[in-house]
C-alpha cells in the first residue's frame, strides 16, 4: 500500500505530463487550423475582387461600345446585365466595401440600363439573322 500512495504523485505527475505534451500539441494543431482559415479568407476575398474587377471591366467595355455606336442582341446586354452588372453590384454593395470608389462604373452601368430599356421599348435590339438571309 505505501508503495502504491509513493507513486501516486510520479503518476500524477506522468499525467500532469501527458496533458501539458497533448495541450501543446493541440494549440500547435489550433494555430496552424487557424492560419490556414486566415489564407482561406484572404483568399477567397481577393478572388471576390478580382471577380468584381473583371466584371467592371466587362460593364466599361460594353459601355464603351454603346457609345462608339455599337448595336448589341438583347442576349449580350443580358449577359452584361447578369454576368458582369449583378456581380459588381453585389461586390461594390456589400458593408465591407464602403470605402472603394466606383463612379465610373456607375455611370457606365446607368447607361447599359438606359439604352436597354430604349431598346426594349422601341423593340430595336440587333437581331441575329433569319436563316435563308
Amino acid at each position: 500500500m505505501e508503495v502504491l500512495v509513493a507513486s501516486i504523485p510520479a503518476l500524477i505527475a506522468a499525467v500532469v505530463s501527458l496533458i501539458t505534451f497533448f495541450s501543446n500539441k493541440n494549440n500547435s494543431i489550433l494555430n496552424t487550423v487557424k492560419a490556414l482559415e486566415e489564407r482561406q479568407i484572404a483568399m477567397e476575398n481577393s478572388l471576390d475582387y478580382e471577380r468584381a474587377a473583371q466584371a467592371r471591366t466587362r460593364i466599361l467595355r460594353f459601355n464603351n461600345e454603346i457609345m462608339c455606336g455599337y448595336r448589341h442582341t438583347k442576349d449580350s446586354f443580358d449577359d452584361v446585365i447578369q454576368n458582369s452588372i449583378d456581380v459588381y453590384e453585389k461586390y461594390y454593395n456589400d458593408p465591407k466595401h464602403v470605402n472603394l470608389k466606383n463612379g465610373i462604373a456607375k455611370s457606365a452601368i446607368k447607361n447599359i440600363y438606359r439604352v436597354y430599356d430604349y431598346n426594349v421599348q422601341h423593340n430595336s435590339f440587333l437581331q441575329y439573322p433569319k436563316e435563308g438571309e
